[in-house]
């Protein structure tokens, strides 16, 4: 499992870090830092997810409903996607079909596990780095340990 992570995103000038058992920090240009801390999703209030702009799935369109999302956020990058769950801005990140590789998902999940997120793939099994496998095609579920529970059950991975 990925432990250190640094995401630079400077078209939204922001960097963030996170080290696991440590914290997670976004950082500033003058150098001072705000922790990050994933939060659970308030009872009664929906869940607010953000997807892919370019790897649409069904099976995505599915796990939202069944985990009632409400609110949903469209960009880019594996990163920037798990910064936005980092930063509280979003509860839950799903991606599942092609596109992203390991090293898409290495630095963003310590950072999303620094913060306090549950990162697994789509069967509720760790991210593996050891394997010459590079796309991450058994999917990513990124979120409050919680979200991602209810997530991993509508995928049908759940208790």
């Amino acid at each position: 499992a990925a432990t250190l992570g640094v995401l630079v995103a400077p078209a939204w000038e922001r960097t963030f870090a996170g080290v696991v058992g440590e914290g997670a920090w976004e950082i500033n240009a003058d150098g001072s830092r705000r922790a990050l801390k994933v939060l659970p999703v308030t009872e009664g209030a929906g869940v607010r997810a953000v997807s892919s702009r370019s790897h649409p799935h069904p099976t995505v369109e599915a796990v939202c409903a069944g985990v009632g999302v409400t609110t949903r956020r469209v960009c880019g990058s594996v990163g920037l996607k798990v910064a936005l769950v980092a930063l509280g801005e979003v509860d839950l990140y799903v991606h599942l079909g092609r596109g992203p590789k390991l090293w898409d998902g290495c630095a963003p999940e310590a950072l999303a596990r620094a913060a306090g997120a549950r990162v697994t793939d789509a069967s509720g099994r760790a991210l593996r780095y050891d394997t010459a496998h590079l796309p991450l095609s058994e999917g990513i579920v990124v979120g409050h340990p919680t979200v991602v529970a209810r997530a991993l059950e509508v995928l049908g991975h759940g208790p």
